[in-house]
């Protein structure tokens, strides 16, 4: 906007447009001018202002009905309260009923054994008795032995206990559906960035997709083999005869060698080593926590545990390797929740939580100073997602729903999909805006950009 006054000479100019908030050229040289200049610098920074506060309510929002809904209590939800009254009515009815069938039987055994006695005190012993009365006698106590023998033989007829399932009625939804309106950052078709299919080469799969990469190559695993690439996926080296139960991948500039993370062992491998040369380390893992994921920022390595109540340990890796810090599975997940994946960037430590009950996924970015949430991005239904970071975008791969998603972090963090013409098992990042993807039995190269 170019404001010009009767003064010879005073121009000012003025732009507030997107891509430049604030850029002024002025030329000031009168009151008039003066004014109507502060004049809009004081509208423009209240104008900031009132938008960094509304982005900080909306974060608060967001959060605090997290937290209502991490804090409901399922024990103390109305329909449980109900649930257990009736429970313990239907235990009393079943009780009364029990001692109701209890007293008949013991009724009727009590007067049939009273009747026997009668029998029994009927008998005479006279040492005259006739021999037919003696034989008389004999019949009906072996009669009544036998009927005595009878009563605990005797077969009752006990109806199996069935109950209607309409005798509690759980509506189809719990919660009124709310038409939530459509979410502006949800880009469906895509139309915000684009990806190319540079190439691809054939690689048989292994178990987990294994896959990392650093400035000048790409380690990928099969079944039984190390395969070491350049960022055009030509073969460099491959080693034959790995360790199985490889579980992840991950580079490390302190070290200068990739970290192969198995179950209970963690191995080092030199890209610039001939004949791709495994070396042990000092880390292992303990029976009930084998490892899952890892990842590495600067001379920092975070590992995480394998099932329910997942354990991340971070680890010095110079100038030697050692503990430093474990964050146990409370301070990042709740109960039936897994760490699926895990990769840092420049500032913070991406964590894919998986809950295993109700199959649902999102992303938590995590400083990596404080371990604090800085952010959790709900993905949807699905499991195995993997994730790989670059310098303003997380990428995560969906092979439940074939599918990729793109996460940009502008003032919040936006998240769009596309379907993929091949299942996505993992990513990682090689430079700007180039990926490489592993699928079932092909790695490409793809370039995304925004449109």
């Amino acid at each position: 906007m170019k404001v010009e006054c009767s003064l010879a000479n005073c121009i000012r100019i003025l732009d507030n447009s997107e891509n430049n908030l604030f850029r002024s050229s002025i030329n000031i040289r009168c009151i008039e001018s003066l004014i109507s200049f502060v004049f809009f610098c004081c509208t423009l920074t209240t104008h900031i202002e009132m938008n960094e506060l509304t982005n900080e309510s909306q974060q608060n929002s967001i959060q605090q009905s997290r937290d209502r809904i991490e804090k409901i209590s399922f024990d103390q939800l109305n329909f449980i309260e109900k649930l257990e009254e009736w429970r313990h009515e239907s235990h009393r009815v079943i009780n009364q009923f029990c001692d109701l069938k209890r007293d008949e039987y013991l009724t009727k055994v009590e007067d049939e054994m009273n009747q026997l006695k009668q029998t029994i005190d009927s008998f005479s012993f006279d040492c005259d008795a006739s021999n037919d009365y003696i034989q008389w006698t004999q019949t009906t106590i072996q009669s009544i032995q036998q009927q005595l023998d009878q009563l605990q033989q005797i077969q009752y007829q006990f109806g199996s206990f069935q109950l209607d399932p309409s005798l509690i009625s759980i509506p189809e939804k719990i919660i009124d559906s709310i038409e939530h309106p459509p979410s502006p950052f949800k880009d469906l078709s895509c139309s915000s960035f684009q990806w190319t299919n540079q190439m691809s080469i054939s690689i048989p799969p292994d178990h987990w997709y294994s896959l990392a990469s650093n400035q000048q190559s790409i380690l990928a695993a099969s079944k039984s083999d190390l395969i070491l690439f350049d960022h055009n996926l030509n073969l460099m080296k491959k080693k034959s005869l790995i360790p199985t139960g490889l579980k992840d991948i991950c580079w490390s500039t302190s070290l200068a060698k990739y970290i192969l993370i198995f179950p209970r062992e963690i191995l080092l491998v030199n890209p610039n080593d001939n004949s791709l040369l495994l070396e042990s380390t000092s880390i292992v893992s303990n029976n009930e926590q084998p490892w899952e994921r890892g990842t590495t920022h600067q001379s920092i390595l975070f590992l995480s545990t394998f099932g329910d109540n997942p354990l991340i340990v971070e680890y010095n890796l110079s100038p030697s390797i050692h503990s430093n810090k474990r964050y146990p599975w409370f301070l990042f997940t709740c109960q039936h929740e897994i760490v699926n994946d895990l990769k840092a960037n420049d500032d913070s430590l991406g964590l894919v939580i998986e809950n295993s009950l109700s199959n649902l996924t999102r992303l938590d970015i995590r400083s990596i100073k404080s371990f604090d949430c800085l952010h959790s991005i709900e993905i949807g239904k699905g499991w195995g997602y993997r994730c790989s970071p670059s310098v303003q975008h997380w990428i995560l791969t969906d092979s439940y729903n074939q599918r990729i998603l793109f996460i940009e972090k502008t003032n919040i963090y936006k998240t769009i999909e596309k379907s993929f013409s091949m299942k996505p098992f993992n990513v990682a990042h090689l430079r700007q805006n180039l990926f490489v993807l592993r699928t079932n039995e092909s790695i490409q190269q793809l370039t995304i950009k925004n449109n």
